[in-house]
């Protein structure tokens, strides 16, 4: 007996182009969600990372009863005492190599041989980027994180009194106004702190030039210093990177996140740089390719930028805080302890933050 068998029912043009686009809504629905707990581990990495340096900055402080200091100067070499690093106050590179012994990185500490050849590893937010060195022949680390200066403000910080204007917020970061008569050249980096200078911030800029103490300077913040109380003033934070080279020797390179920028090309082993220090004069602002004054400090576009912004009108982003994360950056306070701090927050308040006695209410 024959029996026929029924012929195989296949998919039709139809029903397989149906299934692709069900797939491909599935994928569309499941990759954000993806993405967003990639994110949220890399966020909470950081968040991580800055919970190590608070720590090590505390074990510094337990070790030598002050905190450490954002160094000398930028592009500064490390200075030994009696065969070992300086201590912080005498220390002419900033806090990142301060803190090495307080976090298990004794080993890189006491290396007197060009330190800034080796990465750190928690001296970079995952969100941003790899473990990255800068372009060039010379072999140097960067890192993404910095210390918190503030800027001196007003209530209305663009056209204040002269010496609170705009064009001098990039002066209270490098603090060469305040001498009468002036006692160093303007450009931050090649003269030191003036003379009765104050530092507002948690880490202060070293005020040991190599030879000596300048006096009228204090050497660095102690805990009973910090006035407006420590879980409310802000000691680290991330420092923004744009996302294009936009000026100095690396220009037309290739992405900021590859390093080359005037802010971002001595990393973790400078001094008082914006590499490592930045201000909170400035509004907090995401990583992005566009850095004029106006985008900068979050003005209309209409508003007049006042005379003598000098660096300003380059890449203003070099001094501000900033991250490649949605929604705010991570910031480690004066305890330790590490918060999320949203771009939305108001100005005035950003820039308290940063002060460690202003008595900005909370």
């Amino acid at each position: 007996m024959i029996t026929h068998r029924k012929p195989f029912a296949g998919f039709t043009l139809v029903e397989s182009l149906v299934v692709i686009v069900i797939i491909g809504i599935v994928i569309a629905l499941f990759l954000p969600a993806v993405m967003m707990a990639r994110e949220a581990t890399r966020k909470a990495q950081c968040a991580n990372n800055m919970k190590q340096m608070g720590l090590a900055i505390h074990n510094l402080v337990s070790a030598h009863g002050s905190f450490p200091t954002g160094g000398w100067g930028s592009w500064t070499e490390y200075r030994l005492e009696n065969g070992k690093p300086a201590t912080p106050n005498k220390q002419k590179v900033g806090w990142m190599f301060q803190i090495l012994p307080y976090h298990e990185l004794g080993n890189l500490y006491y290396r007197y041989e060009r330190p800034e050849r080796e990465p750190v590893e928690i001296y970079f937010c995952p969100s941003r980027r790899d473990i990255t060195r800068a372009p060039g022949p010379e072999t140097r680390y960067l890192n993404d994180y910095a210390s918190a200066t503030p800027g001196y403000l007003t209530t209305n910080p663009l056209f204040g009194h002269k010496r609170f204007a705009y064009p001098h917020l990039v002066d209270t970061f490098w603090q060469k106004w305040d001498a009468d008569p002036p006692q160093f050249p303007h450009n931050g980096r090649d003269g030191g702190t003036n003379p009765k200078t104050f530092w507002g911030g948690i880490i202060v800029r070293g005020s040991w030039n190599g030879e000596e103490h300048i006096e009228g300077t204090i050497p660095s913040a102690k805990p009973r210093s910090i006035l407006d109380g420590t879980s409310n003033t802000l000691m680290l934070g991330e420092k923004r990177v744009g996302t294009k080279i936009e000026s100095g020797p690396a220009h037309g390179r290739g992405d900021g996140y590859q390093g080359g920028e005037w802010h971002d090309d001595r990393g973790w082993t400078d001094g008082w740089d914006t590499d490592i220090v930045r201000s909170t004069a400035f509004p907090l602002q995401a990583d992005s390719d566009t850095t004029p004054v106006h985008v900068s400090l979050g003005m209309p576009e209409n508003q007049i930028i006042p005379p003598g912004a000098h660096e300003l009108d380059e890449t203003p982003l070099g001094y501000c805080f900033g991250s490649a994360h949605t929604g705010g950056m991570n910031g480690c306070m004066g305890d330790g302890s590490v918060r999320f701090i949203a771009y939305s927050i108001e100005q005035q308040i950003f820039a308290g933050l940063g002060d460690r006695a202003g008595g900005e209410p909370e």
